[in-house]
């Protein structure tokens, strides 16, 4: 149950932060 709540958590900081690496030209 840990990891999976870990990979929620990992999924959750990459929905914030890849798009804005995305928008970065």
């Amino acid at each position: 149950m840990k990891v999976s709540a870990a990979l929620l958590c990992l999924l959750l900081i990459a929905a914030t932060f890849i798009p804005q690496g995305l928008a970065q030209p």
